[in-house]
């Protein structure tokens, strides 16, 4: 079994360096400002370019990147190996009935990956922040967090937020609940340092935005634009789930604004997948359920670490609905869901590992964790004929 999982793994981060290395197409305008940054031979100049419509921190990045002489696409690819080192020690940790490498080699198989770090945008470098962050969130909330933990949590949260502006609201309120440590007196207070302290660098950063173009985020992010009625709550929803459709279980290529734009009639095939990823996922929960009831194991079930990835997926998904209905954003696709892959993929590998323990005694409890095993496989399926269609086209272009 080990075998098998270090060689998913290996196949899974195969597939990211052939096909990273090796994408062409055309980029997003925000890829295009972030590449022009990179290529610019001053910073300052580079700065100044930039304006503040977006925080500095990821074409910082690969601006030093190319000053080294590391080309941005390589940027990337090193940033997603950072995300499958950092996804090791978490699925090691929040599944520890599951061989790492099943997860870890699952999302490096997964085509939702080509398709967004093909653009050079801040999520590739906030995957592996928010995973560090998840990390050490758990480790603060267990009571045992030393002051270099609680630094690098506030170090983590402040990077987060110069990263991208979402992160204010996403990781700075979960990084100071985990950094307020037990209830006393004093708690509040180590919460409001972190919270000072993670949110001052960005701080300065939307005070020098105000200053300049009127606005804390460099622009009016209230005003009318193109495809407003894609961004109300209810075509938030559907977009939500067409999107997590597509990119899960679908077959015809990313998420894209074009491809969610239009109506969506799904082939015979695709909607034979989702029915049987929809009765899966019943029979995962339904398994789920049984277990947290009957559990006789004498392994803590730690329900912080399901809060927290509750938080990290599920309410990354929250605050886009929230934030996408009150501003003025893009509707919703796949880069904008694309954080919250590794978290859902986490969080299913998490209780599958709990069903796993709970029910290893009881007669029969193989047959509990067959939806988790068939959910598993036919993702991995689907991404892997996905990603195979990918690199097909990649070498016969």
């Amino acid at each position: 079994m080990n075998r098998l999982a270090i060689a998913a793994c290996s196949v899974g981060t195969l597939f990211v360096v052939v096909s990273l290395t090796s994408q062409s197409g055309d980029l997003s305008p925000q890829s295009q400002v972030n590449l022009a940054f990179a290529l610019e031979p001053s910073y300052d100049e580079a700065l100044r370019r930039l304006g503040h419509r977006w925080p500095p921190l990821y074409p910082s990045v690969l601006w030093v990147g190319a000053r080294f002489g590391i080309p941005p696409e390589v940027t990337n690819l090193l940033l997603f190996l950072g995300t499958l080192a950092a996804l090791l020690p978490a699925a090691r940790q929040l599944a520890p009935a599951v061989h790492p490498g099943f997860p870890v080699g699952l999302y490096a198989l997964c085509a939702f990956n080509y398709w967004n770090l093909h653009q050079f945008v801040s999520e590739a470098l906030l995957i592996p922040i928010a995973l560090g962050l998840l990390l050490l969130c758990e480790r603060c909330r267990r009571g045992d967090a030393s002051r270099q933990d609680l630094a690098a949590l506030t170090t983590l949260a402040a990077v987060a937020c110069l990263t991208r502006y979402f992160a204010i609201f996403w990781l700075l309120p979960v990084a100071a609940w985990a950094g307020s440590g037990p209830p006393d007196r004093r708690r509040w207070l180590r919460a409001g340092t972190v919270l000072a302290i993670a949110a001052a660098p960005v701080g300065l950063w939307m005070a020098q935005a105000r200053r300049i173009s009127g606005h804390l985020t460099g622009a009016d992010r209230f005003a009318p634009r193109m495809y407003e009625s894609l961004t109300t709550f209810g075509a938030n929803l559907e977009l939500t789930a067409r999107t997590l459709a597509l990119d899960w279980f679908g077959t015809r290529g990313p998420a894209s604004h074009a491809a969610l734009r239009g109506p969506w009639e799904p082939s015979m095939l695709e909607a034979s997948l989702l029915g049987l990823a929809g009765a899966c996922i019943v029979g995962c929960s339904l398994a789920a359920f049984r277990s947290s009831r009957e559990s006789s194991t004498s392994v803590p079930s730690q329900p912080t670490r399901g809060l927290l990835l509750g938080y990290f997926s599920l309410g990354f998904v929250v605050w886009i609905w929230l934030l996408w209905t009150l501003g003025n954003n893009d509707p919703i696709y796949s880069r904008f869901l694309y954080p919250a892959y590794v978290f859902f993929l986490l969080a299913g590998f998490r209780i599958y590992s709990q069903v796993k323990l709970d029910r290893a005694s009881h007669p029969g409890g193989h047959w509990e964790r067959a939806p988790f095993r068939a959910l598993f496989g036919l993702v991995a399926a689907i991404q892997a004929q996905s990603s195979l269609g990918t690199l097909a086209r990649l070498w016969s272009g």
